[in-house]
Protein backbone atom coordinates (compact mmCIF):
# COMPACT_ATOMS: atom_id res chain seq x y z
CA UNK A 1 0.00 0.00 0.00
CA UNK A 2 2.56 2.33 0.43
CA UNK A 3 4.46 1.56 -2.33
CA UNK A 4 1.10 2.70 -4.51
CA UNK A 5 0.70 5.81 -2.52
CA UNK A 6 4.61 6.60 -3.54
CA UNK A 7 3.66 5.81 -6.83
CA UNK A 8 0.57 7.94 -7.04
CA UNK A 9 2.30 10.93 -5.35
CA UNK A 10 5.09 10.70 -8.32
CA UNK A 11 2.75 10.53 -11.18
CA UNK A 12 1.07 13.91 -9.67
CA UNK A 13 4.21 15.10 -9.37
CA UNK A 14 5.27 14.53 -12.69
CA UNK A 15 2.38 16.43 -14.21
CA UNK A 16 3.11 19.50 -11.34
CA UNK A 17 0.62 18.70 -9.15
CA UNK A 18 1.35 19.19 -5.62
CA UNK A 19 -0.23 18.33 -1.75
CA UNK A 20 2.50 20.18 0.34
CA UNK A 21 1.84 23.39 2.01
CA UNK A 22 3.82 26.61 1.44
CA UNK A 23 3.37 27.19 5.43
CA UNK A 24 2.18 24.47 8.28
CA UNK A 25 1.10 25.04 11.89
CA UNK A 26 2.58 24.02 15.15
CA UNK A 27 -0.51 23.36 17.33
CA UNK A 28 0.48 21.57 20.37
CA UNK A 29 1.08 23.39 24.17
CA UNK A 30 -1.37 25.60 23.78
CA UNK A 31 0.08 27.62 20.62
CA UNK A 32 -0.68 27.56 17.36
CA UNK A 33 2.03 29.43 15.32
CA UNK A 34 2.76 29.36 11.81
CA UNK A 35 6.05 28.51 10.16
CA UNK A 36 6.19 29.33 6.18
CA UNK A 37 8.94 28.08 3.90
CA UNK A 38 10.86 31.50 3.40
CA UNK A 39 11.43 31.30 6.77
CA UNK A 40 8.76 33.89 7.84
CA UNK A 41 7.17 33.15 11.04
CA UNK A 42 3.61 33.68 12.80
CA UNK A 43 2.50 35.78 10.11
CA UNK A 44 0.41 34.78 6.86
CA UNK A 45 0.17 37.16 3.58
CA UNK A 46 -2.86 35.45 2.04
CA UNK A 47 -5.26 36.94 -0.17
CA UNK A 48 -2.61 39.66 0.12
CA UNK A 49 -3.63 40.51 3.52
CA UNK A 50 -0.77 39.92 6.25
CA UNK A 51 -2.67 38.61 9.83
CA UNK A 52 -0.54 37.52 13.19
CA UNK A 53 -0.85 33.51 13.36
CA UNK A 54 1.15 33.63 16.95
CA UNK A 55 -2.25 32.37 18.58
CA UNK A 56 -1.81 31.44 22.49
CA UNK A 57 -3.45 30.27 23.95
CA UNK A 58 -4.73 28.06 21.28
CA UNK A 59 -8.38 28.67 19.70
CA UNK A 60 -9.26 32.03 21.50
CA UNK A 61 -8.45 33.72 18.07
CA UNK A 62 -6.04 36.12 19.76
CA UNK A 63 -2.33 36.18 19.08
CA UNK A 64 0.61 37.68 20.96
CA UNK A 65 2.80 38.23 18.07
CA UNK A 66 2.40 39.73 14.25
CA UNK A 67 5.70 38.30 12.68
CA UNK A 68 9.06 37.18 13.51
CA UNK A 69 11.99 36.61 11.03
CA UNK A 70 15.79 36.59 11.44
CA UNK A 71 18.38 39.03 10.63
CA UNK A 72 21.88 38.64 9.70
CA UNK A 73 24.55 40.97 7.93
CA UNK A 74 28.42 40.75 8.38
CA UNK A 75 31.63 41.83 6.55
CA UNK A 76 33.32 39.94 3.87
CA UNK A 77 37.23 39.16 3.26
CA UNK A 78 37.98 42.67 1.58
CA UNK A 79 35.33 44.31 4.23
CA UNK A 80 32.21 44.36 2.44
CA UNK A 81 28.76 44.53 4.39
CA UNK A 82 26.58 41.86 3.42
CA UNK A 83 23.64 41.15 5.07
CA UNK A 84 20.34 39.33 4.86
CA UNK A 85 17.10 40.94 6.44
CA UNK A 86 13.41 41.01 6.23
CA UNK A 87 10.33 42.72 7.55
CA UNK A 88 7.42 42.93 5.52
CA UNK A 89 7.22 42.99 1.96
CA UNK A 90 9.68 46.47 2.40
CA UNK A 91 12.28 43.99 3.39
CA UNK A 92 12.80 40.98 1.21
CA UNK A 93 15.77 38.94 0.88
CA UNK A 94 14.88 35.57 1.38
CA UNK A 95 13.65 32.99 -0.77
CA UNK A 96 12.45 29.20 0.00
CA UNK A 97 15.15 25.98 -0.60
CA UNK A 98 18.66 25.80 -0.47
CA UNK A 99 21.45 27.42 -2.26
CA UNK A 100 20.76 25.86 -5.82
CA UNK A 101 21.92 26.62 -10.02
CA UNK A 102 18.63 26.47 -11.25
CA UNK A 103 15.64 27.97 -8.96
CA UNK A 104 13.17 28.14 -11.46
CA UNK A 105 12.54 24.17 -11.93
CA UNK A 106 9.35 22.90 -11.09
CA UNK A 107 11.34 20.22 -9.73
CA UNK A 108 12.99 22.76 -7.56
CA UNK A 109 9.74 24.96 -6.60
CA UNK A 110 7.39 21.73 -6.16
CA UNK A 111 10.25 20.21 -3.71
CA UNK A 112 11.15 23.03 -1.80
CA UNK A 113 8.64 24.94 -1.50
CA UNK A 114 6.68 23.93 1.69
CA UNK A 115 7.75 23.13 5.31
CA UNK A 116 7.77 19.30 6.52
CA UNK A 117 5.92 18.92 9.95
CA UNK A 118 6.59 15.41 11.75
CA UNK A 119 5.33 14.20 15.36
CA UNK A 120 7.86 12.44 17.32
CA UNK A 121 4.49 9.71 17.77
CA UNK A 122 5.18 9.28 14.48
CA UNK A 123 8.62 8.53 14.03
CA UNK A 124 8.09 5.92 17.09
CA UNK A 125 4.86 4.47 15.18
CA UNK A 126 7.19 4.19 12.04
CA UNK A 127 9.87 2.54 14.02
CA UNK A 128 7.41 0.07 14.84
CA UNK A 129 5.53 -0.92 11.88
CA UNK A 130 7.70 0.28 8.84
CA UNK A 131 8.52 -3.58 8.08
CA UNK A 132 3.98 -3.95 8.04
CA UNK A 133 2.63 -4.12 4.69
CA UNK A 134 -0.04 -2.44 5.51
CA UNK A 135 1.84 0.80 7.16
CA UNK A 136 0.28 3.98 5.44
CA UNK A 137 4.46 6.32 5.57
CA UNK A 138 3.46 10.02 6.63
CA UNK A 139 3.89 12.10 3.68
CA UNK A 140 6.71 14.10 4.91
CA UNK A 141 8.70 11.14 5.73
CA UNK A 142 8.43 9.90 1.87
CA UNK A 143 9.80 13.56 0.70
CA UNK A 144 12.18 14.37 3.74
CA UNK A 145 14.57 16.71 2.08
CA UNK A 146 17.46 14.61 3.63
CA UNK A 147 19.55 14.83 0.23
CA UNK A 148 19.87 17.87 -2.30
CA UNK A 149 20.13 17.40 -5.85
CA UNK A 150 23.84 18.01 -6.55
CA UNK A 151 23.58 17.58 -10.32
CA UNK A 152 21.65 21.72 -9.75
CA UNK A 153 24.30 22.66 -7.38
CA UNK A 154 22.38 21.65 -3.83
CA UNK A 155 24.66 20.29 -0.95
CA UNK A 156 24.60 17.18 -0.69
CA UNK A 157 23.43 15.85 2.84
CA UNK A 158 20.54 18.80 3.71
CA UNK A 159 18.44 17.69 6.65
CA UNK A 160 19.08 15.36 9.69
CA UNK A 161 17.92 12.14 9.54
CA UNK A 162 18.61 8.40 10.99
CA UNK A 163 19.94 5.94 9.12
CA UNK A 164 18.67 2.43 10.37
CA UNK A 165 20.62 0.90 7.86
CA UNK A 166 24.07 2.60 7.86
CA UNK A 167 23.72 2.53 4.37
CA UNK A 168 24.16 6.57 3.57
CA UNK A 169 21.27 7.19 1.95
CA UNK A 170 18.10 8.56 3.10
CA UNK A 171 15.52 4.94 2.69
CA UNK A 172 12.45 5.50 4.86
CA UNK A 173 11.43 2.31 3.35
CA UNK A 174 14.12 0.50 5.14
CA UNK A 175 13.84 2.09 8.38
CA UNK A 176 14.97 5.30 8.03
CA UNK A 177 13.05 8.64 9.61
CA UNK A 178 13.39 12.35 10.32
CA UNK A 179 15.26 13.68 13.09
CA UNK A 180 13.37 16.35 15.07
CA UNK A 181 14.14 18.19 18.48
CA UNK A 182 10.30 18.26 20.49
CA UNK A 183 7.25 16.17 20.36
CA UNK A 184 6.39 18.40 17.15
CA UNK A 185 8.44 20.35 14.35
CA UNK A 186 8.60 22.30 10.81
CA UNK A 187 11.54 21.80 9.28
CA UNK A 188 11.95 24.74 6.32
CA UNK A 189 15.40 25.44 4.35
CA UNK A 190 15.61 29.26 2.71
CA UNK A 191 18.70 31.31 1.37
CA UNK A 192 19.18 35.04 0.72
CA UNK A 193 21.41 33.68 -2.65
CA UNK A 194 19.53 34.43 -5.44
CA UNK A 195 19.18 38.24 -4.14
CA UNK A 196 21.42 40.99 -5.04
CA UNK A 197 25.29 41.12 -4.92
CA UNK A 198 25.12 42.90 -1.32
CA UNK A 199 23.91 39.11 -0.30
CA UNK A 200 25.28 36.80 2.26
CA UNK A 201 24.94 33.71 0.68
CA UNK A 202 24.13 31.69 3.43
CA UNK A 203 21.62 28.54 3.69
CA UNK A 204 19.18 28.49 6.54
CA UNK A 205 17.77 25.49 8.22
CA UNK A 206 15.63 25.80 10.61
CA UNK A 207 13.57 23.84 12.76
CA UNK A 208 10.54 24.99 15.10
CA UNK A 209 9.12 22.61 17.25
CA UNK A 210 7.51 21.97 20.66
CA UNK A 211 6.83 19.99 23.62
CA UNK A 212 3.58 18.76 24.83
CA UNK A 213 2.61 20.24 28.04
CA UNK A 214 3.59 18.69 31.12
CA UNK A 215 2.30 19.43 34.76
CA UNK A 216 4.96 21.81 36.62
CA UNK A 217 7.18 22.35 33.11
CA UNK A 218 7.89 25.45 32.01
CA UNK A 219 7.61 24.52 28.79
CA UNK A 220 4.27 24.80 27.71
CA UNK A 221 2.93 27.77 25.74
CA UNK A 222 6.48 28.04 23.92
CA UNK A 223 7.89 28.01 20.87
CA UNK A 224 11.31 27.29 19.69
CA UNK A 225 13.04 27.75 17.05
CA UNK A 226 16.66 26.13 15.55
CA UNK A 227 18.82 28.20 12.95
CA UNK A 228 21.81 26.90 10.94
CA UNK A 229 23.07 29.06 9.26
CA UNK A 230 25.65 27.24 6.60
CA UNK A 231 27.89 29.53 4.67
CA UNK A 232 27.79 28.52 0.99
CA UNK A 233 29.42 31.59 -0.56
CA UNK A 234 32.55 31.89 -1.42
CA UNK A 235 33.09 34.46 1.06
CA UNK A 236 34.66 34.35 4.76
CA UNK A 237 32.79 36.40 7.04
CA UNK A 238 34.08 38.22 10.38
CA UNK A 239 32.00 40.67 12.88
CA UNK A 240 28.98 38.50 12.37
CA UNK A 241 25.65 39.27 13.63
CA UNK A 242 22.66 37.54 13.66
CA UNK A 243 19.34 38.30 15.57
CA UNK A 244 15.80 38.09 15.68
CA UNK A 245 13.06 40.56 14.37
CA UNK A 246 10.23 40.66 16.26
CA UNK A 247 7.00 42.62 15.50
CA UNK A 248 4.75 42.22 18.83
CA UNK A 249 1.63 42.23 18.86
CA UNK A 250 0.03 41.49 22.44
CA UNK A 251 -3.65 41.57 21.52
CA UNK A 252 -4.78 44.96 21.19
CA UNK A 253 -0.98 46.40 20.44
CA UNK A 254 -1.60 50.29 21.15
CA UNK A 255 -1.14 49.95 24.81
CA UNK A 256 2.06 47.61 24.34
CA UNK A 257 5.14 48.63 26.05
CA UNK A 258 9.46 47.49 25.13
CA UNK A 259 11.81 45.80 27.58
CA UNK A 260 15.18 43.84 27.85
CA UNK A 261 16.53 41.68 29.93
CA UNK A 262 19.92 40.77 29.41
CA UNK A 263 20.53 38.71 32.56
CA UNK A 264 17.52 36.25 31.42
CA UNK A 265 19.17 37.07 27.46
CA UNK A 266 15.30 38.24 26.52
CA UNK A 267 13.50 41.08 24.74
CA UNK A 268 10.11 41.03 25.52
CA UNK A 269 6.61 43.12 25.59
CA UNK A 270 3.79 43.96 28.15
CA UNK A 271 1.23 45.62 28.58
CA UNK A 272 1.05 49.07 30.09
CA UNK A 273 -1.89 48.89 31.98
CA UNK A 274 -3.94 45.58 33.65
CA UNK A 275 -6.32 45.93 30.58
CA UNK A 276 -5.47 44.98 27.17
CA UNK A 277 -7.79 46.77 24.86
CA UNK A 278 -9.36 50.25 24.35
CA UNK A 279 -12.21 50.50 27.02
CA UNK A 280 -13.82 52.38 24.63
CA UNK A 281 -14.18 50.02 22.16
CA UNK A 282 -15.67 47.22 23.73
CA UNK A 283 -16.87 44.43 22.47
CA UNK A 284 -13.25 44.54 20.48
CA UNK A 285 -11.80 41.01 19.41
CA UNK A 286 -8.55 39.88 19.18
CA UNK A 287 -8.17 41.36 22.86
CA UNK A 288 -6.92 39.75 25.91
CA UNK A 289 -8.63 41.39 28.71
CA UNK A 290 -7.51 41.86 32.01
CA UNK A 291 -4.69 40.35 33.44
CA UNK A 292 -2.88 40.76 30.45
CA UNK A 293 -0.29 38.25 29.46
CA UNK A 294 3.51 38.89 28.66
CA UNK A 295 5.66 37.54 25.40
CA UNK A 296 9.18 37.62 25.18
CA UNK A 297 12.02 36.13 23.14
CA UNK A 298 14.93 34.66 24.70
CA UNK A 299 18.12 33.79 23.10
CA UNK A 300 19.37 29.96 24.28
CA UNK A 301 22.55 29.20 23.17
CA UNK A 302 24.44 32.65 22.46
CA UNK A 303 24.33 35.48 24.55
CA UNK A 304 22.67 38.69 23.61
CA UNK A 305 25.04 41.38 22.65
CA UNK A 306 22.17 44.15 21.74
CA UNK A 307 18.21 44.36 22.59
CA UNK A 308 16.75 47.14 20.57
CA UNK A 309 13.50 48.90 19.15
CA UNK A 310 13.32 49.45 15.34
CA UNK A 311 11.85 51.70 12.89
CA UNK A 312 9.54 50.68 10.32
CA UNK A 313 11.33 52.04 7.12
CA UNK A 314 14.42 53.36 6.70
CA UNK A 315 16.96 54.05 3.85
CA UNK A 316 20.57 52.72 3.25
CA UNK A 317 18.73 49.52 4.32
CA UNK A 318 22.78 47.16 4.54
CA UNK A 319 24.13 49.82 7.09
CA UNK A 320 21.03 50.54 9.50
CA UNK A 321 20.38 46.69 9.31
CA UNK A 322 23.90 46.19 10.70
CA UNK A 323 23.36 49.42 12.88
CA UNK A 324 20.51 47.79 14.82
CA UNK A 325 22.37 44.15 15.17
CA UNK A 326 25.42 46.16 16.93
CA UNK A 327 22.86 47.57 19.09
CA UNK A 328 23.01 51.20 17.83
CA UNK A 329 20.33 53.79 16.75
CA UNK A 330 19.80 53.35 12.94
CA UNK A 331 22.06 56.27 12.01
CA UNK A 332 24.69 54.71 13.78
CA UNK A 333 24.95 56.78 16.95
CA UNK A 334 25.01 54.33 20.33
CA UNK A 335 22.26 54.79 23.36
CA UNK A 336 22.98 56.57 25.87
CA UNK A 337 21.03 56.59 28.70
CA UNK A 338 21.78 58.87 31.82
CA UNK A 339 25.12 59.34 30.58
CA UNK A 340 25.98 55.79 30.21
CA UNK A 341 26.23 53.81 26.87
CA UNK A 342 23.99 50.58 26.38
CA UNK A 343 22.70 47.86 24.01
CA UNK A 344 20.00 47.09 25.83
CA UNK A 345 16.74 49.49 25.21
CA UNK A 346 14.66 49.70 28.62
CA UNK A 347 16.76 47.60 30.43
CA UNK A 348 15.02 48.36 33.68
CA UNK A 349 12.40 46.61 35.95
CA UNK A 350 8.68 47.66 35.40
CA UNK A 351 6.98 46.02 38.45
CA UNK A 352 9.60 47.52 40.69
CA UNK A 353 9.74 50.86 38.92
CA UNK A 354 13.60 50.79 38.89
CA UNK A 355 15.84 51.30 36.40
CA UNK A 356 15.23 52.46 32.45
CA UNK A 357 11.29 52.39 31.62
CA UNK A 358 10.88 53.21 28.42
CA UNK A 359 6.51 54.38 27.51
CA UNK A 360 7.35 54.78 24.34
CA UNK A 361 5.19 52.34 23.34
CA UNK A 362 7.99 50.32 20.62
CA UNK A 363 6.72 47.12 19.43
CA UNK A 364 8.83 45.79 16.61
CA UNK A 365 12.53 45.06 17.83
CA UNK A 366 15.51 43.01 17.34
CA UNK A 367 17.69 41.05 19.90
CA UNK A 368 20.89 39.98 18.40
CA UNK A 369 24.02 37.93 18.99
CA UNK A 370 27.87 38.15 18.42
CA UNK A 371 30.09 38.93 16.79
CA UNK A 372 31.25 35.68 15.02
CA UNK A 373 33.36 34.53 12.25
CA UNK A 374 31.57 32.13 9.36
CA UNK A 375 33.99 30.63 7.10
CA UNK A 376 33.22 29.67 3.70
CA UNK A 377 31.60 25.77 3.84
CA UNK A 378 31.33 26.28 8.06
CA UNK A 379 28.25 26.78 9.81
CA UNK A 380 26.96 28.05 12.91
CA UNK A 381 23.63 28.05 14.93
CA UNK A 382 21.43 29.89 16.57
CA UNK A 383 18.50 28.66 19.22
CA UNK A 384 15.97 31.12 20.11
CA UNK A 385 12.73 30.51 22.39
CA UNK A 386 9.45 32.45 21.78
CA UNK A 387 7.83 31.94 25.68
CA UNK A 388 4.23 33.34 26.97
CA UNK A 389 3.23 33.96 30.90
CA UNK A 390 -0.34 35.20 32.18
CA UNK A 391 -0.48 35.47 36.02
CA UNK A 392 -4.25 35.66 36.15
CA UNK A 393 -4.20 35.79 39.92
CA UNK A 394 -2.29 39.45 39.37
CA UNK A 395 -1.35 42.18 37.02
CA UNK A 396 0.48 42.76 34.27
CA UNK A 397 3.79 43.46 36.32
CA UNK A 398 3.58 40.30 38.06
CA UNK A 399 3.10 38.90 34.78
CA UNK A 400 6.39 40.17 33.36
CA UNK A 401 7.98 38.96 36.69
CA UNK A 402 6.51 35.09 35.94
CA UNK A 403 7.87 35.83 32.08
CA UNK A 404 11.07 36.54 34.14
CA UNK A 405 11.42 33.47 35.94
CA UNK A 406 10.11 30.86 32.85
CA UNK A 407 13.27 32.90 30.57
CA UNK A 408 15.67 31.70 33.58
CA UNK A 409 14.19 28.28 33.75
CA UNK A 410 13.91 27.55 29.88
CA UNK A 411 17.83 28.85 29.12
CA UNK A 412 18.19 26.07 31.98
CA UNK A 413 16.26 23.82 30.32
CA UNK A 414 18.24 24.09 26.94
CA UNK A 415 21.79 24.00 28.77
CA UNK A 416 20.97 20.76 30.26
CA UNK A 417 19.70 19.39 27.00
CA UNK A 418 23.10 18.99 25.68
CA UNK A 419 21.71 20.15 22.28
CA UNK A 420 24.44 20.62 19.26
CA UNK A 421 24.42 22.39 16.00
CA UNK A 422 21.09 21.19 14.18
CA UNK A 423 19.03 18.55 15.45
CA UNK A 424 19.00 16.72 19.14
CA UNK A 425 18.22 12.71 18.32
CA UNK A 426 18.57 12.15 22.09
CA UNK A 427 14.62 11.09 22.68
CA UNK A 428 14.81 9.08 19.75
CA UNK A 429 17.98 6.91 20.94
CA UNK A 430 16.30 6.79 23.98
CA UNK A 431 13.36 5.38 22.48
CA UNK A 432 15.35 2.74 20.45
CA UNK A 433 17.36 1.83 23.21
CA UNK A 434 14.36 1.25 25.23
CA UNK A 435 12.56 -0.30 23.02
CA UNK A 436 12.53 -3.98 22.14
CA UNK A 437 11.11 -5.81 19.03
CA UNK A 438 9.65 -9.05 17.68
CA UNK A 439 10.86 -10.04 14.03
CA UNK A 440 8.31 -12.82 12.17
CA UNK A 441 9.83 -14.27 8.93
CA UNK A 442 8.84 -14.63 6.56
CA UNK A 443 5.93 -13.06 6.26
CA UNK A 444 3.99 -13.65 3.73
CA UNK A 445 4.75 -17.25 4.63
CA UNK A 446 3.06 -20.39 3.09
CA UNK A 447 3.10 -22.54 6.48
CA UNK A 448 5.80 -21.78 8.88
CA UNK A 449 6.95 -18.46 10.12
CA UNK A 450 10.00 -17.82 12.49
CA UNK A 451 9.52 -15.94 15.50
CA UNK A 452 12.86 -13.96 16.43
CA UNK A 453 12.86 -12.43 20.14
CA UNK A 454 16.70 -11.99 20.54
CA UNK A 455 15.62 -8.30 21.70
CA UNK A 456 13.85 -9.55 24.80
CA UNK A 457 16.37 -12.11 25.54
CA UNK A 458 16.23 -15.50 27.03
CA UNK A 459 13.94 -14.43 29.57
CA UNK A 460 10.01 -16.43 29.62
CA UNK A 461 7.75 -15.35 27.05
CA UNK A 462 4.18 -15.90 26.44
CA UNK A 463 3.46 -16.86 22.51
CA UNK A 464 -0.16 -16.50 22.02
CA UNK A 465 -1.16 -16.84 18.14
CA UNK A 466 -4.60 -15.52 17.44
CA UNK A 467 -6.54 -15.98 13.71
CA UNK A 468 -8.48 -13.36 11.87
CA UNK A 469 -11.83 -14.31 13.62
CA UNK A 470 -10.83 -14.06 16.95
CA UNK A 471 -10.12 -17.84 17.93
CA UNK A 472 -7.09 -18.75 19.45
CA UNK A 473 -4.89 -20.99 17.90
CA UNK A 474 -1.76 -21.76 19.59
CA UNK A 475 -0.28 -20.46 23.19
CA UNK A 476 2.81 -21.58 24.36
CA UNK A 477 5.44 -20.26 27.24
CA UNK A 478 8.90 -20.45 26.11
CA UNK A 479 12.51 -19.17 26.60
CA UNK A 480 14.12 -19.39 23.57
CA UNK A 481 15.01 -16.32 21.67
CA UNK A 482 13.36 -18.10 18.20
CA UNK A 483 10.69 -20.25 18.03
CA UNK A 484 9.09 -21.77 14.98
CA UNK A 485 5.22 -21.51 14.37
CA UNK A 486 3.13 -24.03 11.52
CA UNK A 487 0.16 -22.94 10.13
CA UNK A 488 -2.36 -25.29 8.38
CA UNK A 489 -4.43 -22.72 7.27
CA UNK A 490 -4.63 -19.73 4.81
CA UNK A 491 -5.28 -15.99 6.41
CA UNK A 492 -4.36 -13.27 8.63
CA UNK A 493 -2.95 -14.36 12.18
CA UNK A 494 -1.73 -11.99 15.29
CA UNK A 495 1.18 -13.24 16.79
CA UNK A 496 1.15 -11.66 20.54
CA UNK A 497 4.36 -11.41 22.58
CA UNK A 498 3.94 -11.23 26.12
CA UNK A 499 7.09 -10.67 28.65
CA UNK A 500 8.41 -8.33 31.56
CA UNK A 501 5.17 -6.63 31.27
CA UNK A 502 5.76 -5.80 27.45
CA UNK A 503 2.79 -6.81 24.93
CA UNK A 504 4.25 -7.14 21.20
CA UNK A 505 1.47 -7.36 18.44
CA UNK A 506 2.61 -8.80 15.04
CA UNK A 507 0.74 -9.35 11.68
CA UNK A 508 1.76 -12.75 9.41
CA UNK A 509 0.23 -13.42 6.31
CA UNK A 510 -0.39 -17.11 5.42
CA UNK A 511 -0.66 -17.54 1.94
Amino acid sequence: MKKLAVLILMVLSFFGYTFCQTYDYLDRNQIKAMISSDGTLFNTSENGNQSPCFEVPKGLGINSIYSAKLWIAGLDDIGKLRFSARTYSYLQDYYFGPIADDYSSSAYKNRYNRVWKVNLSEIQYHIENFENPDYEMPESFMNWPAKGDISNGEAENLAPYYDFNNNGNYDPDNGDFPLIRGDQAIYFIYNDGRANESKTGLEIHGMAYCYNPSLGSVLPQTVFVNYRLINRSSHNYHDLYAGMWTDFELGYSDDDLFGSDSINQMMYVYNADNYDGNLDTIPFEGIYGSTPPVQGVVMLNKEVYASVVVDCCFENIDTVVYNYLKGLWFNGQPMVINEIITNYYASGYPENGTGWISYAGYTRALISAGPYSLNKNEEICVDVAFPYARDFAGNNLTSLALLREKAEALVGFYDNTGFTCGYDPSAIQNYLSESVDVYCYPNPSTGIVNIDMSDIGETQKIITVISSDGKLVNKVQTSDTIYNVKFLAKGLYLIVVESSGKRIVKKVNIM
